[in-house]
């Protein structure tokens, strides 16, 4: 049946406190997911209803329990769903789902998320076929940073797979969906309900009532994920895998180590067989230690980002994308929070068909939808009047990311130095966000209205600070309305090529912090270590 015809769900049009349904964006055996219009904020959501199909009903907008019986289960399941909601409302994660608001109405509840434009990756795989390592890397390294979020509150996935990643059509970075705590807490609740799993992608526990969960548990989802990107199949079912090595006979289930597809490190592979064990003792217990063999599995100068739009490899760190001094100069201080939106990033004509193209290697220079060749710069017209930030246009080409230097002051975070291409042209804006920028924002009705304290320090041009991520995100967002254009946050990967411009040494000026350069302790500028420097002053 088509998903629009489902016939527990609500109708288009019908009013859910201030959510107009617009239609069914996908049915489960849990719930139901809708598309919707949030008056209030005039914007698109995602709201979730739960209607466990096993044992309830609907009665008109209503949702009721099948029978006496399921009164009980039903019961503790919507306060299950509930918990679901709390908890994911918690995170605040680029590439996590975002939790707005849960409400209960209609003898049920709903968790309200952030509606993402998009494609989801099982869709993906189907027209694009199988990923490279790097490509593969892009994809999965923001989605487990966001989990060590999740399993560090005590919390679990559950529910890992190609068709609950998203990936973003404004910028191509992916996102976590759905949750399945409820669904998996319903599971051992209910004697009745047997599809808590999800076929090929969960591991025997999750098949078993009183099954030791974990973060293993996930680590598994997420290598059966990596397993289908890799080979275009995802893995034989756990119990069938369970019940041949029961019997004394072989795992039915290949081995990538052994089958060695082409283009793959064996030591990448070696780690998706790891997290594949069907006897949990024999996975990583966490996700670092599973980490540690992906990252193993990375040969000294191996590619491993390719940028597309923003699908790039950005190590853990996609929390804080576009941050950073240019390579991460100790000491040297930028602002507080000033760098959480020190840059904004201008993607002109960045079509989602691009999505994983062939990796180019050196230089490509290429114009971008403004006309202007590389270091060329412009300012786009804001509808409310002014024009936004001086954006300057990068040239495509690629460059070695990480930590260069050889006298042993690296931070572990900055390696291993590995090459990443730009495939695409873009522009990034030449100086930091200021206040002045911000407050006109704020009076364009953008930025959430919020008006961050200057300290004292003063706001017109210096940079505005005490902002966090989501801040950060409400100003690329005002951007793009104002003008009409595709404003985001740069990728780690995008901030240091930019900041590079070409340069191997510590500092993008030499290895010597010299005087005057840099606003630190004992940079010898005028602001050391007493308050932010006007944007521009270096």
């Amino acid at each position: 049946m088509d998903k629009s015809e489902h016939r527990q769900a609500l109708p288009p049009g019908h009013q859910l406190n201030a959510y107009r349904l617009i239609e069914v964006l996908g049915v489960g055996g849990f719930g139901v997911t809708y598309l919707a219009h949030d008056a209030t904020l005039e914007r698109r959501v995602a709201i979730k209803e739960y209607l466990p199909n096993e044992f309830a009903m609907r009665d008109g907008a209503a949702v009721h329990p099948k029978s006496r019986s399921d009164r009980e289960d039903f019961r503790w399941g919507l306060e299950r769903f509930l918990d679901e909601a709390r908890a994911l409302a918690r995170f605040r994660h680029p590439n996590l789902v975002r939790v707005v608001e849960y409400f209960e109405a209609n003898n049920t509840a709903y968790i309200v998320m952030e509606y993402e434009e998009g494609e989801p990756l099982d869709r993906l795989l189907d027209s694009h076929g199988t990923l490279s390592e790097a490509q593969l890397r892009g994809v999965l390294l923001p989605i487990v940073d966001g989990l060590k979020q999740v399993h560090a509150a005590g919390y679990l996935h559950r529910d890992v797979k190609p068709s609950n990643v998203y990936v973003r059509r404004a910028d191509e970075t992916p996102v976590l969906l759905d949750f399945g705590a409820a669904r998996q807490a319903l599971g051992r609740r209910s004697k009745s309900l047997t599809a808590v799993a999800s076929a090929g992608y969960s591991p025997p526990e999750q098949y078993e009532s009183e099954g030791e969960q974990g973060p293993w548990t996930d680590i598994y989802a997420l290598s059966a994920l990596c397993y289908r990107a890799i080979t275009g199949e995802a893995p034989i079912e756990a119990p069938r895998r369970l019940d041949r090595l029961a019997r004394g006979r072989a795992d039915p289930l290949p081995r990538l180590a052994e089958t060695g597809p082409d283009g793959y490190s064996m030591s990448f592979l070696g780690a998706v067989d790891r997290g594949l064990r069907v006897v949990e003792t024999e996975r990583p217990p966490a996700l670092d230690e599973w980490m540690a063999l992906v990252d193993d599995a990375l040969p000294k100068g191996a590619r491993v980002g390719v940028a597309t739009g923003a699908l790039t490899v950005r190590g853990t760190g996609g929390v804080e994308q576009g941050r950073g001094h240019e390579q991460r100069s100790r000491g040297v201080r930028t602002g507080v929070g000033a760098a959480m939106v020190g840059a904004v990033l201008f993607v002109g004509g960045c079509g989602f068909n691009n999505f994983w193209p062939a990796p180019q290697t050196g230089p490509a220079p290429e114009k971008d939808s403004s006309g202007l060749p590389p270091g060329g710069t412009f300012a786009e017209d804001l509808r409310s009047g002014g024009v936004g930030p001086e954006m300057a246009v990068i040239s495509a080409g690629g460059f070695r990311m990480g930590c260069l230097s050889n006298d042993g002051a690296c931070d572990s975070d900055e390696k291993p130095v590995h090459e990443v291409t730009i495939a695409r042209a873009f522009a990034l804006s030449t100086r930091e966000v200021t206040f002045s920028q911000w407050d006109a924002c704020v009076a364009g009705g953008g930025c959430r209205g919020y008006r961050p304290e200057d300290e004292g320090w003063g706001r017109g041009d210096q940079p505005v600070i005490n902002l966090n991520w989501e801040d950060a995100q409400s100003y690329v967002t005002w951007l793009s309305r104002e003008t009409g254009e595709s404003y985001r946050l740069p990728s780690e990967a995008e901030w240091e090529y930019a900041a590079r411009a070409g340069t191997a040494t510590k500092y993008s000026w030499g290895n010597e912090i010299g005087v005057n350069r840099a606003n630190c302790n004992g940079c010898g500028s005028g602001w050391d270590d007493r308050q932010t420097a006007p944007a521009g002053s270096f």
